[in-house]
């Protein structure tokens, strides 16, 4: 004999006893039929599981909707600052080049150094100034 557990939503008589609503009692599945018939048995509560458990999803998926896009945004920001760092980075290389050119055409003895002006020759140190020993 199959049993099935309810939760009253009226009182109801069970076994020649009342039993008061929102009490769960366990009946066979004759006595489920004729409380189901009366109305006794409200909603189920799987049902209202179920329900709250759809508000919760959607909630969630909206949730996940929104922090997508702002992850997204992020993303996009990401790469542009990524683009700028890169550009800010050749800009300092060729000013670097401009300096150490300057540096040596200023040098003294200067004036039979040859300028380069090769980005990548002009990333490596900057020339030793000519120091020699003076002793007499």
């Amino acid at each position: 004999m199959d049993v099935t557990e309810v939760t009253l939503a009226t009182a109801a008589k069970i076994r020649g006893k009342i039993e008061p609503a929102g009490k769960i009692v366990v009946v066979d599945q004759t006595v489920y039929r004729h409380l189901k018939e009366s109305g006794a048995i409200g909603a189920t509560a799987p049902q209202s599981v179920a329900d709250a458990v759809l508000e919760d999803r959607t909630m969630l998926e909206r949730t996940i909707a929104e922090q997508s896009a702002v992850i997204d945004a992020l993303t996009d920001e990401l790469k542009a600052m990524e683009t700028r760092a890169d550009e800010a980075e050749a800009q300092r290389d060729l000013l670097q080049g401009r300096v150490l050119d300057l540096q040596a055409q200023t040098a003294p003895g200067a004036a039979d150094a040859p300028v380069s002006h090769d980005a990548e020759a002009t990333k490596s140190t900057p020339p030793k100034k000519a120091r020699g020993s003076q002793k007499g």
